[in-house]
């Protein structure tokens, strides 16, 4: 069963939950603590050797392929 882009959403904000949690900053707006999360992930591709931009735009041709197939567009 394929997953639903609410639940997807649904997924990502626990991850943001857990997220803010471990920072201690539960208080922090989702957009700051999006932006934070995604900061530490350009460390750790750094520290991996991962190309950030290469992992954001297969990530972002994701979220376009799923937002049609759910007929959100693109």
């Amino acid at each position: 069963m394929r997953m639903s882009n609410a639940e997807r959403s649904a997924r990502a904000r626990h991850a943001l939950n857990c997220y803010q949690n471990l920072v201690g900053e539960v208080d922090e707006s989702f957009a700051a603590t999006v932006v934070d999360l995604m900061a530490d992930l350009r460390h750790f591709c750094d520290h991996m050797g991962l190309d950030f931009e290469h992992v954001s735009s297969q990530g972002d041709r994701y979220y376009r392929e799923e937002r049609i197939e759910e007929g959100g567009g693109s």
